[in-house]
């Protein structure tokens, strides 16, 4: 379904089996096997979505997303309720899919993930940005720190670790 702007001929052609509308259909049925190849789920192609792990179901929502071949992809949370392979799987996925120079503008709560994938990092705190810059500098952020740590004592902890493996 995600080739359907690129569709040319009509539901008619479609109905009736046109032989446009055949061609039409495995052109864009290899487009999709080359999208699941992309992203290395192309063995699950025949399988119902629903029953395949979480972790996959997301990358088919990224091929749906790519058929459309966006030059911009937006991701909101995509490795919310993923194990550790999983998420790695995705990384992996959208780290190849930026080699081919798509920009990928992504909201994520998981730090790790965003520290390993990120060129740049913005940070808001109750809708206003906080931060900005790469991964490195974003996570030395005093601002950051509070917003997202506290300012009790796990933060002083924290700093006397940083400034101890820094000496």
């Amino acid at each position: 379904m995600g080739f359907y702007r690129h569709f040319r001929s009509g539901p008619l052609a479609y109905a009736l089996s046109l032989p446009s509308s055949r061609r039409e259909d495995a052109k864009l049925k290899e487009m999709a096997f080359e999208i699941l190849r992309f992203l290395g789920v192309d063995h699950l192609a025949y399988k119902n979505v629903n029953d395949l792990p979480f972790g996959h179901q997301k990358l088919v929502e990224l091929a749906r997303a790519l058929a459309v071949k966006p030059d911009l992809i937006l991701l909101d949370e995509p490795v919310a309720g993923l194990n550790r392979s999983e998420t790695d799987e995705i990384l992996n996925s959208l780290e190849k899919l930026r080699e081919t120079g798509v920009t990928i503008l992504l909201v994520e709560h998981d730090m790790d993930f965003i520290m390993r994938i990120s060129h740049r990092v913005s940070v808001l705190n109750f809708g206003r940005k906080i931060a900005e810059g790469s991964p490195q500098e974003v996570q030395k952020n005093q601002e950051v720190i509070e917003a997202y740590l506290g300012r009790g004592d796990i933060v002083h902890i924290l700093e006397r670790i940083r400034q101890q493996e820094g000496s």
